[in-house]
């Protein structure tokens, strides 16, 4: 996720462009096309804009960090041979500068400029920083064929460069609003707001059923949060973290004709069908809209905002 920063200090120092490639090392150039390296800048781009958005879990959440810890110092190696151990050595302490509280400045400057990078303080992405040395191990004893043709080489530079870049882009939602989506349910109010409470238990168990927990609960708010970087506050590491609400429990013994409540994908209200004796109904009041959620592919029809909700949400309720 700190790849972009890094990929511009590089070519800003190294000033090169794609006609200049055939003045430097032909055979470190031909590392690139190691199948382990190209793998890793798939796997990064996929995992980016596909497996985030369609299997939102602990796993997803730490392969682009294992990935572009292996691709980019190895990337970096390929333009500077002489220089890879201390590219190596760099890419360890940035990461883990980047990882902290410390880096906010750098982040809120590069906002500042108009460019969106993001990133989620979280010291058990360190835990990928293992990458580095096999990244170090595998460049060092990889030897490219004696041929190439360079002309496949440039694309695949730029793309790796593109990947880069893409995993620190921050994805920015917006709100929509609802008033015509009800689901009715033959259970009672306080029975589906129990239900709900047990959807996110397990959800979010299986969210934090990795290298440590990623989702945090605060329970005198009965909240489920995750924490971010504030922009605007570096005195101490506790102000300079936010709360982010993925969820809010329900209160099941709740006498109220109407319960509103809230998640990091909608906002409803829940209140008994009397209609239907017994059963109970969940009227959406509206969704988030993320620019990336099913599958790599933007949506921007309101209806495939909601079936996305109502696959995620409203089916595992029945």
């Amino acid at each position: 996720m700190f790849n972009n920063l890094m990929i511009n200090i590089f070519f800003l120092l190294y000033k090169v462009n794609l006609q200049s490639f055939k003045y430097l090392d032909t055979k470190t150039i031909g590392k690139l096309q190691n199948p382990l390296f190209i793998c890793s800048v798939l796997l990064l781009l996929l995992n980016d804009f596909y497996f985030k958005y369609a299997y939102a879990n602990w796993l997803t959440g730490k392969i682009s960090d294992f990935a572009g810890l292996f691709a980019f110092p190895y990337f970096i190696s390929c333009f500077l041979p002489r220089y890879k151990k201390n590219i190596h050595a760099f890419t360890v302490l940035l990461f883990i500068f980047w990882k902290s509280i410390y880096s906010q400045p750098v982040i809120q400057f590069i906002n500042e400029i108009g460019i969106p990078v993001s990133r989620v303080v979280d010291y058990t992405d360190n835990i990928a920083l293992v990458c580095v040395g096999l990244s170090f191990l595998v460049f060092s004893k990889y030897t490219p064929p004696e041929r190439f043709d360079f002309r496949l080489v440039y694309p695949l530079i730029i793309v790796t460069a593109f990947s880069f870049m893409a995993t620190s882009m921050s994805r920015h939602s917006s709100w929509i609003t609802t008033d015509d989506n009800i689901y009715k349910f033959d259970i009672s109010k306080n029975e589906l707001a129990n239900r709900i409470n047990h959807l996110y238990a397990n959800e979010i168990e299986k969210v934090n059923d990795g290298f440590g927990e990623t989702i945090f609960f605060d329970p005198e708010k009965k909240e489920y949060y995750i924490t971010i970087a504030n922009t605007d506050s570096l005195k101490t590491e506790k102000d300079a973290m936010n709360k982010e609400i993925i969820a809010c429990l329900i209160d099941t013994t709740s006498k109220t004709d109407t319960i509103k409540a809230r998640n990091c994908l909608a906002e409803f209200m829940i209140y008994n069908d009397w209609l239907n004796a017994g059963g109970s109904v969940l009227k959406l009041s509206g969704v988030w809209y993320y620019p990336v959620m099913i599958g790599g592919k933007k949506i921007k029809k309101k209806e495939h905002i909601i079936k996305f909700f109502e696959e995620r949400f409203i089916n595992k309720l029945r």
